[in-house]
């Protein structure tokens, strides 16, 4: 049997075994945990082993191409869900400079032909300011400027300045109502120099909470439909938390609707929703006390991770979300994935910048309980060290435990504060899936936290030891992306953590994969975070980092991160279905990858 054949071969066997697996999704909850194997940790579905590789994305609309001379564009919706005055259309635009001019914009009900948005809206200044607003405001939309010439609005887009991180620029109209089930039609007149895309969307929006409900078809779904032909069943998306305040009626129906959706594209798929687990706008004007302070004075708009009622809240709805989505869809929740603080990695907001965190009064309250379990005598009335403190070495590179213990003792405190809030989240999952779903949380990334210019522990990432001791029994998997430092298409693709420590202790490693692919239309700009240029390169770095994380026992998902279809091509999968029977061997392995090291 040649390789091609015999590799075909083991993908219609895997294919097989997952088939019989998925037999049982729908008839009553599933469990899907991690479990200790000779091997080392492995997800098992009602007690099948299977290969612990997912995809990652998340449902954005696709682009429109814009030339230079007009075109008529179009896109029908459908919503899933009545959006009463509370959606919005949203143009987005490329990273290219140049001009985009749209005219004629109309969203009409198809049904009765009434418009739903004012016509007119983009053909003068007044009649756009009465309808539209663009994002970010004042001096923090760096790229793009708006005039208005022969009925049509004209957005000149140009580049931030050098070093600059471009913003979200984006036009966002006021807010519409549709009725559930009925059809609506967008229609507009575009032209763009030089050529560049547009990509509208609408969306509705829940407590700040932006779900989309209507656009060109994306590439989310077609992907998940590759990663099915290819054997992956394990999907983790962008979800909205559905957190409300609690006066109002627990609504869950964006986030069912959009499981709906995946489900219908691949009926056996395990559901493994990303959301936020941040306090969302309402809660934390409830609670302004409840916010991070920085540099001893700037509240910023972040929920502080020593703050009890928080903590409280966020463990409640948490438990409260697991349970619904067990309910909901027995057959196909396979486990949740809550994150927050920085980026959604659960390390201290805004880490990479300046200034330094721990200012609000519950760091300080945390703080002086954390001294007095430790029997301090002056834990009472302890401050947080200056901010100018935190930042001086006088002593050098190393603190002096006599002079300095202090900062030392905030510092371990900062770590500490942070794994205990990931493992009471960790706790309150647990609870709602009765123990019968995975959890995943962003932590532990060791290596990574070198170049923060404040020093590496004020990421909050250094108590790993207390998370895997403590975290075993309500912790599945932790998870890091791969680092930026060596991913490119020559390099070596390592993991941020100790990660054989993390397996050893009965806990799934997974590797976040969101490499640019050759689909990335900025490949060239990032090629040292791993831009990769050509299908071959693509395929050759998958295939590295797939490889290695079988080898290793590691769990992967590849990452679309922005949404836009960086896995969007059969030819990539092929890599997964080429590595089907290392996974196999994997899973029937006697014992687990053990480096000298």
């Amino acid at each position: 049997m040649n390789l091609s054949n015999e590799l075909r071969a083991w993908g219609r066997i895997w294919s097989l075994v997952l088939a019989c697996v998925a037999t049982t999704y729908g008839r009553e909850p599933l469990s899907v945990r991690v479990e200790t194997t000779p091997g080392g940790p492995q997800i098992h579905v009602d007690g099948t082993p299977v290969p612990p590789r997912f995809f990652w994305g998340s449902e954005n609309s696709g682009r429109i191409e814009a030339c230079a001379d007009w075109s008529a564009c179009q896109f029908d919706f459908t919503p899933e869900l009545d959006a009463p005055g509370n959606a919005t259309l949203h143009f987005r635009f490329a990273d290219t400079a140049g001009d985009v001019w749209i005219k004629d914009l109309r969203i009409v009900d198809t049904a009765t032909g009434a418009d739903v948005l004012p016509t007119g809206s983009f053909s003068s200044e007044e009649s756009f300011k009465r309808c539209w607003n663009v994002w970010p405001h004042g001096a923090e939309n760096t790229v793009g400027t708006l005039s208005f010439t022969d009925h049509a609005l004209r957005v000149a887009l140009r580049a931030p300045a050098a070093g600059a991180t471009r913003p979200d620029f984006h036009l966002h109209s006021q807010r519409l109502t549709f009725i559930k089930a009925r059809t609506y039609r967008c229609s507009f007149t575009l032209k763009a120099a030089p050529a560049q895309s547009v990509l509208p969307c609408v969306y509705r929006v829940d407590n700040g909470h932006h779900s989309r409900i209507g656009g060109p078809l994306g590439s989310f779904y077609t992907q998940i439909a590759l990663a099915r032909d290819a054997g992956v069943h394990l999907v983790s998306f962008s979800a909205p938390a559905c957190w409300a305040p609690p006066e109002q009626a627990q609504v869950w129906s964006p986030l069912d609707a959009l499981c709906r959706r995946i489900i219908a594209v691949n009926p056996a798929v395990l559901l493994v929703p990303r959301v936020s687990a941040n306090a969302p706008g309402w809660w934390l004007e409830r609670h302004p006390d409840a916010r991070m302070v920085y540099d001893g004075k700037d509240p910023y708009p972040v929920s502080c991770v020593s703050d009890r009622a928080y903590r409280a809240a966020v463990c409640a709805h948490l438990e409260k979300l697991t349970r619904h989505l067990r309910e909901a869809f027995p057959g196909h929740f396979a486990g949740v994935h809550p994150c927050g603080q920085n980026t959604g990695e659960w390390f201290y907001y805004d880490s990479w910048e300046r200034p330094l965190s721990g200012y609000d009064a519950a760091t300080r309250a945390a703080f002086r309980a954390w001294l007095a379990a430790r029997g301090v005598p002056d834990a009472a009335t302890a401050e947080p060290p200056p901010h100018a403190a935190r930042r001086a070495h006088p002593h050098g590179l190393l603190r002096d435990p006599a002079r300095e213990r202090r900062l030392i003792d905030f510092t371990l405190f900062q770590q500490e504060e942070m794994a205990d809030h990931v493992l009471a989240l960790a706790a309150a999952c647990r609870r709602g899936s009765g123990g019968q779903a995975l959890t995943l949380f962003f932590y532990g990334y060791g290596f990574e936290f070198a170049p923060l210019g404040n020093g590496a522990p004020t990421s909050g990432h250094y108590a790993l030891e207390k998370v895997l001791r403590r975290g075993a029994a309500d912790i599945d998997i932790l998870c890091s992306p791969i680092s930026y430092t060596d991913r490119q298409w020559l390099g070596t693709a390592p993991a941020m953590s100790a990660a054989e420590s993390v397996t050893r202790s009965g806990i799934l490693w997974l590797n976040e994969d969101d490499s640019r692919t050759y689909l990335d239309p900025r490949k060239q700009e990032y090629v040292q975070e791993g831009g990769l240029v050509n299908l071959q390169q693509t395929q050759q770095v998958m295939l590295r980092n797939t490889a290695q994380a079988a080898l290793r026992g590691f769990g992967t998902w590849w990452m679309d991160l922005p949404g836009q279809g960086w896995f969007n091509d059969a030819a990539i999968w092929r890599e997964i279905v080429r590595l089907r029977p290392v996974d196999a061997a994997m899973c029937r392995r006697p014992q687990p990858f053990t480096p000298e090291i």
